[in-house]
């Protein structure tokens, strides 16, 4: 991986979702989810997939936090008020060693959204500890934490 000298912001799903991405990566778009990836790399794949809701009687926020309701450490994101769950593991596929570092994000938009962002960033297991790996998933923890969300056109 190449030094992360700038970020670009991205909107997709419709301007619905917004965060920042490394300036020369590649976006490409697979059924329904956003690929994102540095040119020629054969490892470091960001996968962006988005699931809104707005049924039911129950407030947004009572939504939000039914989904919410979990054993896991939720992190809030002071400037957006993102709600962060963090994960990672480690599985097989096609053979091949691969770590996977997951952030679902969550926010309630008006009037009545619960929205969740589902990012995965994948890499081979070999490349966990690589010092460049630390970083950028230290990075894309940091914007994906501040993606923001806007309600349906």
């Amino acid at each position: 991986m190449k030094n992360v000298s700038s970020l670009d912001r991205v909107n997709i799903f419709n301007n619905e979702l917004s965060f920042l991405v490394p300036h020369d990566w590649i976006e490409e778009i697979e059924d329904d989810n956003y690929l994102y990836h540095e040119p020629g790399n054969d490892s470091g794949w960001l996968r962006v997939s988005l699931v809104t809701s707005d049924r039911g009687v129950e407030s947004a926020s009572d939504r939000l936090n039914r989904r919410l309701d979990t054993s896991e450490t939720v992190v809030v994101e002071e400037r957006t008020g993102n709600r962060i769950l963090a994960s990672e593991k480690e599985v097989e596929e096609s053979g091949d060693r691969i770590h996977i570092y997951y952030w679902k994000v969550f926010n309630v938009v008006a009037p009545n959204f619960v929205y969740e962002a589902v990012f995965s960033y994948t890499v081979r297991a070999g490349r966990t500890n690589d010092e460049d790996n630390r970083k950028l998933v230290k990075i894309i923890g940091q914007v994906v934490g501040e993606a923001q969300f806007s309600p349906p056109a």
